[in-house]
């Protein structure tokens, strides 16, 4: 695959486009992975990659304006109609955590009817729960990180947070909420992800980096297998 790609991604440069292509991430993001998967992309790819870090809210309206190419946005019916999207870099499992003494059983996005969820304004987690929020459950926004959210929980203000996170490593994600000062013993992880939500590099069709976007496929391909071993790194 290596071979038969690679001079395709030589080709992309042909019109004489140069300079580094600017990606927009979020400084929420974990960095260890976000560092990992763009290193290998830039193995392969004919121009570099200078990181631009910002909230998620900016960095969804650097995509918007085409100032940026946004690193990690997920589809959704709204942003289809104005960005152009990459193939996925990778999968965000969406997993339901709860306080221990509630008892809740949320294995599923029906299981959230009737509660109070905590999700984070202007992010996407799927179709199947962003059309329920508001309408299955009631949608508790902010632009609060995952330790905020996490406080909001364990402070009683909602039955539930929503996380993606970038594996099916149920212990990984324990570590991360351990890491922010919130220890297993206080909070349950639903058994399963509630949700998948496959994350890409986007930009607005109108923009000149929409151009890009078809290399950045080559590259996904070229480095998928190293990129999920990245993505099954014990996390910290």
């Amino acid at each position: 695959m290596y071979s038969s790609l690679y001079p395709a991604l030589v080709a992309a440069n042909a019109d004489g486009r140069d300079g580094a292509i600017p990606i927009g991430v979020s400084d929420s993001s974990k960095r260890r992975y976000v560092q990992g998967i763009l290193d290998e992309l830039r193995h392969v790819m004919p121009r570099d990659l200078k990181v631009h870090l910002a909230s998620f809210p900016r960095v969804l309206e650097m995509a918007e304006q085409g100032l940026a190419v946004g690193f990690g946005i997920g589809q959704t019916a709204a942003r289809q109609k104005t960005l152009a999207f990459s193939k996925p870099i990778f999968v965000s499992r969406v997993w339901a955590v709860s306080r221990r003494e509630s008892s809740l059983s949320l294995q599923t996005v029906a299981d959230l009817a009737g509660k109070q969820v905590c999700l984070r304004r202007t992010a996407s987690y799927g179709a199947e729960v962003d059309t329920a929020a508001g309408t299955l459950f009631e949608a508790i926004s902010s632009n609060l990180n995952l330790a905020g959210r996490l406080r909001v929980l364990t402070a009683g203000r909602c039955d539930a947070v929503l996380v993606p996170f970038q594996n099916g490593e149920i212990s990984q994600l324990e570590r991360r909420m351990a890491s922010l000062g919130f220890p297993p013993s206080g909070l349950v992880i639903s058994k399963k992800p509630i949700a998948e939500l496959p994350q890409h590099f986007a930009v607005s069709k109108r923009s000149s980096l929409a151009a890009e976007l078809p290399v950045l496929d080559i590259a996904l391909d070229v480095r998928r297998l190293q990129i999920e071993r990245i993505l099954s790194m014990p996390d910290g």
